[in-house]
């Protein structure tokens, strides 16, 4: 069976996937279509011999190593089959949903409603839900299924303590490892992409993605270039939380001047923090991140919190958020 991949096809990569075992009852890939494969339910498992055989772009491999890198999952340049790639983005695009407040403590996810909204049938959902339930993001209720967790602002406040800390360490990590001219350069020049975006467009809706790009590649770098395994991990459980991700970004209205302001402040920090990582200043990286990181977890309580309601997700129609 071949699938195509999608987006801009430059060059293509075959990836062979081995014969796996598929438990009875499972869906299997079916002959292609012009769209999606078909899929059909298979009670007897994969042919004998057969193989999967997949050619993806190049696009389609870096979007979805992205996806396996934030979810620590192997990349796609490794034999994978389809279904298990396609169970991969479904998790993290869920995830997103919920961490950017897009659904909220207490909503019910509907697997056919969920199903149309990704344009996946239902058994990637029904499996995303349950990883997500592991991650303690949804748990499951009697008679209603599947519901989002409800955390509270404190709760949320507490993730951004433990955020302060640790990108705070991170970056005296860092500064103290020192980082080569090519990488000050790479991590510079995406920096000033942000620049020119805040500079030139403003808070126009078609700049919200790459903006959240951006802050999110940033703050990963800042991780990696610490050197430390174990800050990451404990960093990504604190981060896996609503609104408390770098890839989620507080946003702000067209024509707020003083949200315009505040975004370019933010960003500039940025800057600051780049060099005295730089410089191998880790004492003062550490303390403007920390500012940073602090200054953004005040953003978002005002905003959750203008009248003094510690629930997150009764007010998160007042927050605008950058996503994808």
């Amino acid at each position: 069976m071949m699938l195509a991949g999608s987006g801009v096809e430059t060059s293509r990569t075959r990836v062979a996937a081995p014969p796996m075992p598929v438990r009875r009852g499972a869906l299997q890939t079916g002959g292609a279509g012009p769209g999606r494969p078909n899929l059909t339910r298979s009670d007897e498992g994969p042919p004998s011999g057969k193989r999967v055989v997949m050619i993806l772009s190049n696009s389609t491999l870096a979007k979805t190593g992205a996806i396996c890198d934030r979810l620590s999952m192997p990349k796609p340049t490794q034999a994978m089959p389809t279904a298990l790639v396609r169970q991969h983005m479904v998790v993290d695009r869920l995830r997103e949903m919920i961490l950017s407040g897009e659904l909220a403590g207490g909503d019910r996810l509907l697997e056919i409603q969920l199903s149309d909204q990704l344009e996946v049938s239902r058994t990637p959902i029904r499996e995303a839900l349950i990883v997500l339930a592991e991650d303690g993001l949804v748990e499951y209720r009697p008679n209603r299924g599947y519901v989002v967790r409800t955390f509270t602002l404190s709760y949320i406040m507490d993730a951004y303590v433990v955020r302060e800390a640790l990108e705070g360490v991170a970056c005296r990590l860092a500064a103290e490892r020192g980082i080569d001219d090519e990488t000050f350069d790479k991590i510079s020049a995406l920096l000033q992409e942000s620049d020119h975006i805040l500079a030139t467009k403003g808070l126009s809706r078609d700049v919200r993605a790459p903006l959240r790009e951006v802050n999110d590649k940033f703050h990963r770098f800042i991780v990696e270039a610490s050197g430390n395994m174990a800050l990451g991990q404990a960093l990504s459980i604190a981060t896996n939380i609503p609104y408390s991700s770098s890839r989620v970004a507080h946003w702000y209205e067209e024509g707020d001047v003083e949200g315009l302001f505040q975004l370019r402040t933010l960003h500039a920090q940025h800057h600051a923090i780049l060099h005295a990582i730089r410089a191998k200043e880790g004492y003062r990286a550490e303390i403007l991140m920390r500012s940073h990181i602090a200054g953004t977890a005040e953003g978002i309580r005002k905003r959750l919190s203008p009248e003094q309601n510690d629930d997150a997700n009764a007010t998160r129609g007042r927050l605008k958020l950058m996503r994808a």
